[in-house]
């Protein structure tokens, strides 16, 4: 992280040097902090920041007279700008690019544990969550449902696609949805007995009597379900419920739904209009006395707000999304 900040720190200088100093610097050396800005934002999935690094590095090719080969270096330039289309279609196509803030783009980066490889079906699910997290919810299904053919993203394009109707409180959709999963021979028995209590659970707790079909062959404990495991670190929560106590101690209660879980951190989405609920969860706060709703289970304790952003498109604008990093217990 330090080296990332200085790296950060030496580029940002070099671009805010005076232009007319800059221009001293030997050509290629001008070029190389160019290179080196477009990269960093595109690290930072800035994508149109970086076209707007490259659209000034083509400027500068073209109007130096120190460049040989200046077709060669354009087309170069002109391949990276197609390529960080590519890697923006996400958030292009539905329009959030744009009205994503780097604020807000940083917060969806705090789920990942890992960096998301670039054009891979890491990246889709990188950028279907983003629109999931900020209540892009209709954006995020078509995103998920391009994930159910890998089969090591199966299980969490399923759980997450669920959790899109959750957000359009469109059960009746999912119930469907997974009887078309249970007839098409694409999930594996123990992918569907993975979804199948999670769904239940979500369907038993806002009081729909409906039965899930269930597989007739259980999971054995073989491959396929060590490898779950191993995914699946942390029991799936539905719902989370806050208290907080006015001055004159009475305890308010507030159900929110979650909208989407790596392991232990989950993001949720507060209402904007409840002033109270937004101020109380704090961020570095540390929340006690939380109720956490599982499929199969209602445990108490505490979380800490890592991460709040008010949402600033779409239909959940004016709302706040919210990271909390359950506590261990």
């Amino acid at each position: 992280m330090v080296i990332l900040q200085r790296f950060c720190l030496d580029w940002m200088m070099a671009a805010g040097l005076p232009y007319k100093l800059r221009m001293k610097l030997d050509i290629k050396k001008h070029i190389h902090i160019i290179l080196k800005e477009i990269e960093a934002y595109r690290s930072h999935s800035l994508f149109n920041e970086a076209k707007i690094k490259c659209k000034e590095l083509e400027d500068l090719i073209q109007q130096s007279s120190q460049i040989k080969n200046k077709q060669k270096f354009l087309t170069s330039v002109t391949n990276k700008i197609r390529n960080l289309e590519k890697n923006s279609f996400q958030f292009d196509k539905m329009g959030a690019s744009v009205q994503m803030s780097p604020e807000e783009k940083a917060l969806v980066k705090k789920l990942f544990s890992s960096p998301q490889k670039k054009g891979s079906d890491s990246a889709i699910l990188e950028g279907a969550i983003a629109l999931l997290v900020f209540g892009q919810f209709k954006g995020a299904l078509e995103e998920f449902n391009k994930l159910l053919n890998n089969d090591s993203l199966r299980v969490s394009a399923a759980k997450n696609i669920i959790r899109c109707h959750i957000g359009l409180n469109d059960l009746d959709n999912t119930v469907v949805q997974y009887q078309k999963w249970f007839d098409s021979g694409r999930f594996t028995p123990e992918q569907l007995e993975t979804i199948r209590p999670f769904l239940q659970g979500i369907l038993d707790k806002r009081g729909i009597t409906k039965s899930l079909p269930e597989t007739e062959s259980k999971p054995d404990g073989g491959e396929q379900e060590i490898k779950e495991e191993k995914e699946e670190k942390f029991i799936d929560i539905l719902s989370v419920v806050i208290s907080l106590g006015d001055k004159s101690n009475v305890k308010k209660n507030f159900e929110l739904d979650v909208s989407f879980q790596r392991n232990n951190v989950i993001n949720v989405i507060v209402p904007g209009a409840n002033k109270a609920l937004v101020d109380y969860m704090k961020v570095g706060s540390e929340l006690k006395n939380v109720q956490f709703f599982s499929y199969n289970i209602i445990f108490m304790g505490s979380c800490f707000v890592s991460d709040k952003n008010q949402i600033n498109f779409g239909p959940k604008k004016g709302n706040y999304s919210v990271i909390m990093k359950i506590s261990d217990t």
